[in-house]
């Protein structure tokens, strides 16, 4: 008993809690406290069910932030932030990203797409900035929604380079 309260102390409960972007936990926030903290416009709903929103301004005082969106689930939970920056942000984000999380994956060329991969508890979080382009991409994932999306998109490209090799 003794050894489980001074694990509680080392490792405060808070620890094990996934990314929370503009406050809002991923897996655990809701639609509702999203419209409490922040001004949401609903876009519509993606091929996944899941409820596309807008986050208006996006989040005043953030440095390069140029976009932002919310995606919840079918009950109401959050399961992505989207946002884009500024490319310019790319190094500070990528510092302050590597401190935080766990780097998984990176491709750093001199030249090209800029990209890294994070996690921490059941987030993955990806960082891209695409070659000649003025934006980057900063996404937090619920890892399970991620994996949905990553194998749709991969038959989804399979199915088109079918049809394309069966018009030659």
């Amino acid at each position: 008993m003794n050894r489980f309260v001074a694990l509680l102390i080392a490792f405060p409960i808070t620890s094990f809690a996934d990314p929370a972007p503009f406050g809002l936990e991923i897996g655990v926030a809701t639609s509702t406290e999203a419209r409490e903290r922040a001004d949401i416009r609903l876009r519509g709903r993606n091929r996944y069910g899941h409820e596309h929103y807008a986050i208006e301004p996006p989040a005043p005082g953030v440095p390069g932030l140029k976009e932002a969106a919310a995606l919840f689930d079918g009950n109401g939970t959050l399961v992505a932030v989207l946002t884009v920056y500024a490319r310019d942000r790319f190094e500070s984000l990528y510092d302050g990203l590597r401190e935080k999380y766990d780097l998984v994956a990176e491709e750093m060329p001199s030249e090209g797409t800029r990209s890294a991969r994070f996690v921490d508890g059941n987030t993955t979080i990806d960082l891209e900035a695409m070659h000649l382009g003025f934006t980057l991409s900063l996404h937090y994932w619920d890892t399970d929604v991620l994996r949905q999306v990553e194998a749709d998109f991969g038959n989804r490209q399979s199915a088109g380079e079918v049809r394309q090799l069966n018009q030659l």
